[in-house]
């Protein structure tokens, strides 16, 4: 009998946004109409803690959907209790819009295993970036 191996696994932290990209599904008339809210950390808890049950693998832990994950307000806790699993994790891949750089920051101090970081520049230029985010971080984010 074949065993099921989880290779991937999403965190859905937040689906709240510090910005209104152009593009992004949150501007639709229903993703506006639906109530907004963040994981709470006994869950993330719960799903960590059933990592061992998996085993040592190479799972790949995602925290992204559809807001800002480094908005959440008990964004370096829920980092803290991901350490803890750390063990049955080979990677943790953060989406983001780079605005917190200290968040990421932290996150780099804290998680041993390795981070990649993927920031939406969505321009090359900071008139079109202003344009698409709505906010101008581009000068910052381009010094990096």
């Amino acid at each position: 009998m074949n065993e099921l191996k989880v290779k991937t696994l999403y965190i859905g932290m937040t689906d709240f946004c510090n910005l209104s990209c152009i593009m992004c599904p949150q501007r639709a008339e229903r993703m506006k109409k639906k109530p907004k809210g963040f994981i709470d950390i006994d869950l993330v808890k719960k799903i960590t803690g059933s990592l061992k049950m998996i085993g040592d693998e190479e799972l790949h832990l995602f925290l992204m959907w559809l807001g800002e994950s480094t908005m959440h307000p008990q964004f370096d806790e829920i980092i803290k209790v991901i350490k803890e699993a750390e063990k049955h994790i080979s990677k943790i891949v953060l989406y983001t819009n780079g605005f917190d750089l200290d968040a990421l920051k932290r996150l780099i101090q804290i998680i041993e295993i390795p981070v990649q970081i993927i920031i939406s520049l969505d321009s090359a230029s900071a008139p079109i970036y202003y344009r698409i985010k709505g906010m101008n971080n581009y000068e910052m984010l381009e010094k990096m």
